[in-house]
């Protein structure tokens, strides 16, 4: 468009000139004829150059979203690696309370995760740890104190038998109980709070079906899941309300 206006005024300027010495108006008519192509030919380059830059800018979005899905990638090998490099380190460090029957660790819902018996730690339906448990948590804090960057969330559950006690009305208050006392143990034990957090799920997410006593017992058990930090959890983008 912006070439479209000297072309139509150069070709009007030159009929009207020319119109002063007597000009045909079959010459006059055929400027005007020239003016509107050239205002055309300008129409249409700009057409396809805005055309041209509607495709530059989808290209440059793909591209975009390509350089993202390689840094996405990137940082999940790195994760994977250092996921890899924790386990065979926690494993090999509490190997002697693995093989005691002790402690467990496994790789559980892409977290590496330490997991407890109830016997282990507690006496039934208490949430006080007892000197077994005692030993066996300290074995264990002094292996997650040299893990950096990470949030160690510690989650308790029981089975399916009610508990209905003056001081637990439900499994619920049990379940959260000895998994506060495990994180008050951690973080006495050098551990920061800052590393720590504690849920309790109760009779909730049992490991197998509570449908013998076996599989009750190993139900009621601590988990300690080496998760990240909030910090280093990807940012939601809200979507502007409508």
């Amino acid at each position: 468009m912006r070439n479209s206006i000297p072309f139509a005024t150069l070709a009007l300027g030159v009929a009207l000139v020319a119109g002063c010495g007597g000009v045909s108006e079959e010459q006059y008519k055929a400027a005007q004829a020239d003016a509107e192509k050239y205002k055309k030919t300008a129409d249409d380059q700009a057409a396809q150059l805005a055309a041209a830059n509607t495709k530059i800018d989808a290209l440059n979005a793909k591209v975009a979203a390509f350089q993202q899905a390689n840094a996405s990638a990137q940082q999940q090998v790195q994760r994977t690696a250092q996921q890899n490099t924790d386990l065979q380190a926690i494993s090999a460090a509490l190997a002697a309370d693995a093989a005691a029957g002790r402690v467990q660790v496994m790789e559980l819902s892409g977290l590496v995760t330490v997991r407890l018996a109830e016997k282990v730690l507690f006496p039934s339906g208490s949430a006080k740890l007892h000197q077994q448990g005692l030993a066996a948590l300290k074995n264990v804090a002094d292996v997650l104190k040299g893990v950096q960057g990470k949030v160690f969330r510690v989650a308790g559950f029981t089975d399916d038998v009610p508990v209905h006690t003056a001081v637990f009305p439900s499994n619920w208050e049990l379940s959260t109980a000895r998994a506060l006392a495990v994180v008050h143990f951690f973080e006495k034990a050098g551990i920061p709070g800052s590393q720590l957090a504690a849920t309790g799920f109760g009779k909730f997410q049992p490991t197998v079906p509570n449908d013998t006593p076996e599989h009750r017992a190993q139900n009621r058990r601590i988990e300690i899941g080496l998760g990240p930090a909030p910090s280093a959890l990807p940012v939601l983008q809200q979507t502007p309300a409508q």
